[in-house]
């Protein structure tokens, strides 16, 4: 289990505008994320992005799931759903836009063993990085040196509490911070 006691945050006054959480599990922080984003939603502000979730199977089980913030549509993993090419052609399309268009903030699913080999959301987290664009994501640990090498260690990372979450894209906003390009 990791250890969230000793990792700070420090909060300077250009704080940098990509933001990760080290996490275990892809769903350990869903809640935490989904109180997130709708807080930041009523306070009017545009969050938009993808949410890790898992949806119930007929059987009872659960299968891991990713939820569009926008239009609220679940899209499951590659290896549950025929159409999933379609589903990750259409995730893309969803975090392109969001860098073509914008946002007070994007949250992007898990940075995993594809981004830190150049796939998956790789290219599109540089767009957002290069449009200028806040960014949350969360962090396996075994991918974590992976990700600061893809981010040339230019984010901040964040305990997984709605505390530090609020401090740091409020400071984020209130130096009107960008993204630095890597």
């Amino acid at each position: 289990m990791l250890d969230h006691r000793n990792i700070q945050m420090t909060i300077s006054n250009t704080p940098p505008s990509v933001a990760a959480i080290l996490v275990e599990h892809p769903l350990a922080l869903h809640d935490t994320l989904a109180s997130f984003a709708l807080a930041l939603r009523e306070r009017g502000r545009g969050v938009r992005g993808i949410l890790a979730t898992s949806r119930r199977l007929a059987n009872g089980g659960h299968v891991p799931a990713l939820v569009d913030l926008d239009s609220c549509r679940t899209y499951l993993p590659a290896s549950r759903q025929a159409a999933a090419r379609n589903d990750n052609a259409a995730l893309r399309a969803l975090l392109h836009d969001i860098a073509r268009r914008g946002a007070d903030l994007a949250l992007i699913p898990r940075f995993t063993a594809a981004e830190a080999a150049g796939h998956g959301y790789a290219a599109t987290l540089d767009a957002l990085i290069a449009s200028g664009t806040p960014i949350l994501t969360t962090v396996g640990s075994p991918h974590y040196a992976a990700w600061q090498a893809f981010t040339n260690n230019r984010f901040v990372l964040l305990p997984p509490s709605l505390d530090a979450l609020f401090s740091w894209i409020d400071s984020v906003w209130q130096a009107g911070r960008r993204p630095e390009r890597h």
